[in-house]
């Protein structure tokens, strides 16, 4: 008995165990090796994931219960957990504004560890805040907590922001 046998689509000669098996093929072999047949299958799931909504939603529903899954078994293993966590946060904060947190720390360097605002020296990277226009998305410097949210109170309104100090001077005590 044969224990080679040419796939139908690439013509390369393999052994039978890269062939998935069909009793109702010849050598009880499907006509297509392993790679061939899994390179057609993901492009028929590309193309009806493209196109068929239902298909979507169930593949989602599936890639939902096998992340659960793996959550539950890996959730007891602390390590796994902090390099799961980072990887997201670091996943998360490329795809919000489009830098990485090695960016992050260069930009934090070269205002000399300080607030670009009050000038507080950050004690470490947790404390520090990249702003950015809200309306156009581009980026603008780092700021501490405080500074930061100050900004957002006034949603980033230089107006109301002069008439927040010209409120400070009118009832400072001297």
């Amino acid at each position: 008995m044969a224990d080679t046998k040419i796939c139908t689509k690439c013509k390369q000669k393999k052994p039978l165990d890269h062939f998935y098996a069909n009793k109702n093929m010849k050598l009880g072999k499907q006509s297509r090796c392993k790679i061939c047949c899994s390179t057609l299958i993901s492009k028929r799931v590309r193309e009806r994931r493209l196109t068929d909504p239902i298909f979507r939603t169930k593949l989602i529903a599936q890639e939902r219960i096998r992340a659960k899954k793996k959550w539950a078994k890996n959730c007891k293993n602390e390590e796994w957990m902090r390099k799961t966590r980072l990887k997201r946060f670091r996943s998360r904060f490329k795809t919000k504004y489009g830098i990485t947190l090695e960016d992050k720390e260069i930009m934090v360097q070269s205002q000399d560890n300080k607030c670009m605002i009050c000038k507080k020296t950050f004690t470490s990277l947790k404390n520090t805040h990249l702003d950015h226009d809200h309306k156009t998305g581009n980026l603008r410097d780092i700021l501490c907590s405080d500074c930061n949210r100050g900004l957002g109170c006034f949603r980033d309104n230089s107006e109301i922001l002069q008439e927040a100090c010209k409120y400070l001077l009118k009832w400072r005590i001297l």
